[in-house]
């Protein structure tokens, strides 16, 4: 394991943590680099990740998102994609498929675990202006499978974060310029969570 003091390293950022079975973990980046930290039985940080393992990201890049699940560790950023797997939170490995191939133009990505799996999801630039939502589930962190669209083939959809629950997963973003919360724009297994909120629209009034 390649291990560097968190206060050892200038140009730190931290976007997301996450705990489960006793491991705590925070992820963004360091120099640049996207990078993830573990937090060690006496209480310091320390840098689980290598600038090797995420140096075929192209520019400035960071991890934005950090879940775990029944077949362990998952985090994800962008630009990239940066897709990391672990069954530790220590020892890391690049996640493969095509998935990796499919996400090069996301402007969010995000990841969430639940009973129903994993769910990566993101937003790509579309041909002629506009954003689609792409997502991709997981039962193992091994096979990968894309879900099909349900959202109209017009306008803009733009996911920002994903989220699991005991029911199922629940996405927020916008739809068209407006603020959206509900279920993944993409089917997934498992049921889907209603937004628990009232958002409203002022290019709607």
């Amino acid at each position: 394991m390649w291990s560097r003091p968190l206060t050892a390293i200038p140009a730190v950022t931290v976007t997301s943590t996450a705990v489960a079975g006793g491991v705590q973990l925070a992820v963004g980046s360091a120099d640049g680099y996207p990078a993830i930290w573990k937090k060690s039985t006496s209480g310091s940080w320390a840098l689980v990740t290598s600038p090797s393992l995420v140096s075929g990201t192209t520019g400035l890049a960071q991890f934005t998102s950090v879940t775990h699940g029944s077949a362990g560790w998952l985090a994800v950023g962008f630009p990239g994609p940066v897709i990391l797997t672990s069954a530790d939170g220590s020892t890391w490995k690049a996640a493969s498929g095509s998935m990796v191939r499919d996400l090069p133009g996301v402007v969010s990505i995000s990841a969430a675990a639940g009973r129903a799996g994993y769910v990566i999801a993101g937003s790509e630039l579309k041909t002629g202006g506009g954003y689609a939502a792409i997502l991709y589930w997981s039962s193992n962190l091994t096979s990968w499978t894309e879900a099909a669209d349900v959202n109209p083939l017009t306008g803009s959809n733009v996911v920002l974060a994903v989220a699991a629950g005991p029911d199922g997963f629940v996405s927020a973003g916008s739809r068209t310029d407006c603020p959206w919360c509900g279920p993944p724009p993409t089917a997934v297994p498992g049921r889907a969570v209603s937004c628990p909120w009232r958002l409203t629209c002022p290019k709607a009034t």
